[in-house]
């Protein structure tokens, strides 16, 4: 059966990626955005730094909502 919500796809262009992992205690949708909010923060942090071992490709960033109470955010890379 299948529910009355449109699907949507979305293309992930290949290459490399950078993994920025965050796990967090409770579920629910406001320790979820703080999460994600802290894991950007660290994403700009690190590519801030000139001295970085990778730099931004700037081409597909995405989420991964793992779990629950997992996050990845996948960052595009030279």
């Amino acid at each position: 059966e299948t529910s009355n919500e449109k699907l949507e796809s979305v293309k992930i262009e290949k290459g490399k990626y950078l993994v920025f992992h965050k796990t967090y205690e409770e579920n629910n949708d406001a320790t979820r955005v703080q999460a994600v909010i802290e894991t950007w923060g660290k994403i700009w942090e690190y590519f801030s730094n000139e001295n970085s071992q990778y730099k931004r490709a700037y081409k597909t960033d995405f989420e991964y909502y793992k779990n629950s109470n997992e996050i990845e955010i996948y960052i595009s890379i030279q």
